[in-house]
């Protein structure tokens, strides 16, 4: 094994395996002590004895007599011990220094000095030693959920307007037609009527909820309150699943018996193109670096955009970094911060959701997607829909039942006040939730007169 090696595995213990690696190697080396100590005593009782005789034969000579006369006295007793070969001794001290410089040999083959012990115990300590090690020790006050980075969803649910009314009907005149122009007067003309050209659209609520269900002897049996960890964990996916369906849909299948209908909680990505820009940015030209497109589209698609105030920008983590990554043709960094990209893209904020990550939009990357959630979106939700707990006990079947629900509906409520950004161009089969009717007129045109005298 290379110095190397064995260097690493200490370095890699913790302090109990280091512990453990130090009273082994001190042991290894107190046996060897001793065994040195014992050829040395030896020695020393072969020496004293031959200073006795000037000659080395008489020694020898003397040896041999000595051996056959102890020989003949006890002849026909059973040898029980043999001075000269003592092989249990030593093979005992051979047996422990051999298992504990396998242990240590092999540690950086098991990963950690304890698995290394485990591997040899079978083979030179004790069968399924593990059962006498202590319970492990739980470190996330019994346990910790792991999931998506929820911020953007806390995000949305702060932020989003409300509104009292669950049951929405939008009306609206469109003055941009040419016949709602005022018009100029020639003497002995017929004056015209206005004509204005209605839009509307109704929103009704849906119920969403979640629901979880635990037998009453698991929870008894159980040390801790999980219904106080569970309470938290439905809040927070709720949140989630309600931001989700207004920023970019609950992406199941419309024949899903779970699907949030965007009839009821209208996506802002696909919403009617009468309250949603959406602008292509080309990331395939040769002369312009993508991000420098994506910051350009941005900025131009604010000449139709009528939202209220400052929007939010919403992206992925990706196009963020690659943003405030962007360089000067000297290498300088054109964005020292967010604050400055924020100030560039005209954004009150940014804040990044990993669902976009994946999102497609007939097939493309949905890169940004800005709106003011506060002032241009609602959610309606009348007195008894808002978000509340419900409990119940099943005594037939002995359970605890928890559910969280709301019934509420969700919609743009400001004409052009949304910007989608995707990438490239978008298919022309590209499913929008146009769900505007128009065609309702005020006022009706009449036929324009010849002025008499010109």
């Amino acid at each position: 094994m290379h110095p190397d090696d064995i260097a690493d595995a200490f370095d890699s213990m913790s302090p109990e395996e280091y512990e453990t690696a130090e009273y082994i190697i001190n042991t290894a080396l107190e046996n060897y002590d001793a065994m040195e100590d014992d050829e040395e005593d030896e020695d020393d009782y072969y020496d004293d004895d031959i200073d006795d005789y000037d000659d080395i034969d008489d020694y020898e000579d003397d040896a041999d007599d000595d051996y056959y006369e102890e020989d003949e006295e006890d002849e026909g007793d059973e040898m029980r011990h043999n001075l000269f070969e003592d092989d249990d001794y030593y093979a005992d001290e051979d047996r422990d220094f051999a298992f504990e410089s396998d242990v240590l040999a092999d540690i950086a083959t098991y990963g950690s000095l304890n698995k290394s012990f485990l591997a040899h115990s079978d083979e030179y300590g004790v069968k399924s030693i593990e059962w006498l090690f202590p319970d492990y020790k739980e470190q996330n006050d019994h346990f910790k959920f792991y999931d998506r980075d929820q911020a953007w969803a806390q995000y949305i649910m702060n932020h989003v307007g409300r509104s009292s009314y669950p049951r929405v009907k939008s009306t609206y005149a469109d003055l941009t037609g040419e016949e709602a122009r005022a018009r100029g007067y020639v003497k002995g003309r017929k004056k015209l009527n206005q004509v204005i050209t209605l839009l509307r659209r109704r929103t009704d609520p849906q119920t969403v909820y979640k629901k979880q269900t635990f037998d009453q002897d698991d929870l008894i049996d159980l040390d801790f309150d999980i219904i106080g960890r569970i309470r938290q964990e439905m809040r927070y996916k709720m949140d989630e699943e309600l931001a989700r369906a207004i920023l970019i849909g609950d992406g199941r299948d419309s024949s899903s018996p779970d699907k949030i209908f965007e009839a009821h909680i209208r996506p802002v990505v696909t919403d009617d193109s009468f309250f949603t820009i959406r602008k292509a940015v080309d990331t395939t030209s040769a002369d312009t670096e993508w991000t420098r497109q994506f910051i350009v589209t941005a900025l131009k698609a604010r000449k139709e955009y009528r939202g209220a105030g400052k929007p939010t920008l919403f992206t992925t983590e990706d196009i963020l970094t690659d943003l405030l990554l962007m360089t000067d043709k000297n290498g300088r960094d054109l964005f020292t911060s967010e604050e400055q990209l924020k100030t560039k893209l005209r954004v009150s904020n940014i804040v990044t959701v990993p669902y976009l990550e994946t999102y497609r939009l007939g097939g493309k990357e949905v890169m940004g997607i800005i709106i003011n959630i506060s002032s241009d979106y609602q959610v309606g939700t009348k007195s008894g829909g808002e978000m509340r707990w419900r409990d119940d006990f099943d005594i037939d079947y002995n359970q605890q039942k928890y559910l969280i629900e709301t019934r509420c509906s969700g919609a743009i409520t400001t004409p052009y006040s949304a910007i989608v950004l995707f990438k490239d161009s978008l298919p022309a089969a590209t499913y929008f939730n146009e769900s505007v009717e128009r065609g309702a007129q005020v006022g009706a045109t009449e036929p324009a007169e010849t002025p008499v005298g010109g």
